[in-house]
């Protein structure tokens, strides 16, 4: 065979410069799945991976930002609405102030609650003291305000001691409401000597 016969026998190269398949690999760099990702893995089966690792994340959030709330409410907001039994006295006036309760009047003025409000875990009280004219009963127009904690005591002059027993808030939150009747309190009540509750007619 002369050597333009044995030019002819030579094989081609593959177009694109690319030898045989090896190994039982497709061109294109396919497995034997034949799947079109490297390895045998399907570019579906990737997608699905990321789309739960996504939702994985969107859950891992929301759970954090539940526990963060929640931790801020329990701190801010108080869980206890009755002081310890130890707080209550064997002598006592127990009064209860807010809502429909008209206001507590003594000899020498009158008591309300003027506010209820969370303070880091604990309900805090403002009571307001208006005085009376002792010879007439009128308002005089002085008046102040007066903060306790529950479970605490505070002394106001020319009325006695309050102590906090008890809060009813209606709400958690009672800044949120624009109703203060709906708050009312529970105080004993030890008078100071001359001092006594004045009755109704």
């Amino acid at each position: 065979m002369d050597s333009e016969e044995a030019s002819v026998l030579v094989p081609r190269p593959q177009e694109g410069g690319e030898g045989p398949a090896r190994g039982g690999q497709a061109p294109g760099g396919e497995g034997p799945g034949g799947s079109g990702a490297p390895g045998g893995v399907s570019r579906s089966g990737g997608r699905g991976a990321r789309r739960v690792g996504r939702r994985w994340r969107r859950v891992v959030v929301v759970l954090v930002v539940v526990l963060v709330v929640a931790g801020a409410l329990w701190w801010v907001v108080p869980l206890r609405f009755s002081a310890p039994a130890s707080t209550r006295l064997e002598e006592r006036n127990i009064i209860t102030m807010g809502g429909a309760v008209p206001p507590f009047s003594t000899t020498n003025g009158q008591l309300t609650l003027a506010g209820l409000d969370p303070r880091v875990h604990r309900w805090v009280v403002t009571l307001r003291w208006s005085h009376t004219d002792p010879a007439t009963g009128e308002l005089t127009g002085a008046e102040e305000l007066v903060q306790v904690d529950l479970g605490e005591s505070v002394h106001i002059e020319g009325l006695g001691t309050v102590t906090l027993l008890k809060v009813n808030p209606q709400v958690l939150l009672p800044f949120l409401s624009s109703a203060p009747g709906e708050w009312s309190c529970t105080v004993n009540l030890a008078f100071d000597p001359g001092v006594s509750r004045k009755r109704r007619p």
